[in-house]
């Protein structure tokens, strides 16, 4: 009895630390990219945390696209969640520089120290 209890235990205990937000076996985790974006507005004050502007970028990006804060010279920077290959992504990424609010569009590069 003890034997199983402790097991019980040890079974809950090994479930609670796997994140909740990834589905177990789904096959997707190895496909799944997080990359930030950085997007250049060319008119000042537009709204880039609306919610249509992020179903668009969303859509057309083909991942899940969250914003995360603004950036000074009317930009934000986004959270993109793709499932798909990453060389598809940049491509549509480059894409995104068409529409007539959009000045630039950027991975978000990380900052190195300069020796």
């Amino acid at each position: 009895m003890m034997r199983a209890l402790l097991f019980a235990v040890v079974a809950l205990l090994g479930t609670a630390c796997i994140p909740s937000n990834h589905a177990i076996g789904s096959g997707n985790e190895a496909n799944s990219q997080t990359v930030r974006i950085i997007v250049g507005f060319s008119r000042p004050g537009f709204d880039y945390d609306q919610p249509a502007f992020l179903q668009t970028l969303s859509g057309e990006l083909a991942a899940e696209v969250t914003f995360l804060r603004p950036l000074s010279g009317n930009a934000a920077m986004y959270l993109c969640q793709t499932t798909g290959p990453i060389d598809v992504f940049l491509a549509r990424l480059k894409n995104l520089s068409a529409h007539s609010d959009i000045e630039y569009v950027e991975p978000d590069q990380k900052r190195t120290k300069l020796n």
